[in-house]
């Protein structure tokens, strides 16, 4: 029997911004988390200002949103922190889902906000713009893909 210590801990953070702003396209507005192998001991997730701890089980997904029926942001209740491994080891796959991007305008194209990274043409970063682009992509949800195996 083999035991692998991990002594890393993820620091809590947020996946949008969790600053009550709106969302607007290429932001991400949900997070899905599969649990493939499970910790002995420790590797649970911890939801730190809702109070709510995810100790998981094998193959079990946590899925989470932060983007509000209003269209803004939480104000952190979605904030959180993988625990560390005491026993065992921890895999996951993470996917985590954004508004308003497609093929032709890719996730890559912005950052964890939606703020746009690389532009083919200028910005324009005000509420008419923005709102417009949310109705033009109302509907479409991609997602990005990084798994952690």
């Amino acid at each position: 029997m083999s035991v692998i210590l991990s002594l890393s801990l993820c620091s809590s953070h947020c996946d949008g911004t969790c600053d009550g702003s709106n969302v607007i396209p290429g932001a991400r507005v949900a997070t899905s988390v599969l649990y493939c192998k499970v910790a002995e001991e420790g590797g649970g997730t911890s939801f730190t200002k809702a109070n709510i701890f995810v100790k998981p089980k094998p193959l079990m997904a946590t899925f989470f949103t932060y983007k509000g029926v209003s269209g803004k942001f939480d104000t952190g209740l979605t904030e959180h922190s993988g625990c560390p491994v005491t026993k065992g080891e921890k895999w996951i796959a993470t996917t985590w889902l954004r508004e308003g991007v497609s093929r032709d305008n890719t996730w890559e194209r912005y950052d964890p906000s939606g703020i746009p990274l690389i532009l083919d043409e200028p910005y324009r970063n005000d509420n008419e713009q923005q709102q417009q682009e949310v109705e033009q992509s109302e509907g479409e949800v991609y997602h990005e893909d990084h798994s952690e195996l």
